[in-house]
């Protein structure tokens, strides 16, 4: 089966998800962090009603280019479908992943693009196991945090909010954890019931 998308060269979907897995894996045996970036061109559909499909596709081609000359050796670029890519970062902290997210976010938007003009991107970065422990949950943090990127103007990287659901299942574990602890809604736990005679 191929592993590459045929319209850019970088890996497809199912080739970026089965590595995810594999330095997800990776990364819980050694400790060292595993950074995912999320990226969205901005305003694909506009581009394709205004100018062409033919204009979408060179807009497509031109941040998959950026994500190839930005990567690692190390790193994997992908594209999951339509508009949206993504780099896989093994070994890379949250502090570096932003800097490489804000350098793709200049690096697309400073190249105009041939007959398209100027294109952005916005990008969601999560961490593990600092934003997440499995790939799950680390994909849809940076889900979250991209489409944040969006709400907020686009053309601009997010790496701190978290899903609420993500919060909630925080909040369960810490609490299965140690059961004498606080919650987050500053509420002491109830004492359990007396054992009955």
């Amino acid at each position: 089966m191929a592993a590459t998308d045929e319209m850019t060269g970088v890996a497809n979907r199912r080739k970026f998800m089965e590595t995810l897995r594999v330095e997800g894996t990776r990364s819980r045996r050694s400790t060292e962090p595993l950074s995912l970036l999320l990226v969205d061109l901005d305003h694909l559909k506009k581009i394709n009603d205004t100018q062409g499909h033919q204009a979408g596709d060179v807009a497509i081609r031109h941040v998959a280019d950026i994500l190839t000359r930005r990567r690692r050796a190390t790193d994997l670029p992908g594209r999951l479908g339509g508009e949206e890519f993504a780099l896989l970062m093994p070994a890379t902290a949250k502090d570096g992943a932003v800097l490489t997210a804000e350098r793709i976010c200049r690096e697309v938007s400073g190249h105009p693009v041939p007959k398209v003009g100027t294109v952005t991107v916005s990008i969601g970065v999560a961490t593990m196991p600092e934003d997440a422990r499995e790939e799950e949950p680390l994909i849809r943090v940076a889900d979250h945090r991209l489409y944040a990127a969006k709400a907020a103007g686009r053309n601009q990287v997010r790496s701190t909010s978290v899903p609420a659901e993500l919060k909630d299942a925080a909040a369960a574990d810490a609490a299965a954890a140690d059961p004498t602890a606080t919650p987050p809604d500053g509420k002491s736990p109830a004492p359990p019931d007396p054992p009955q005679e």
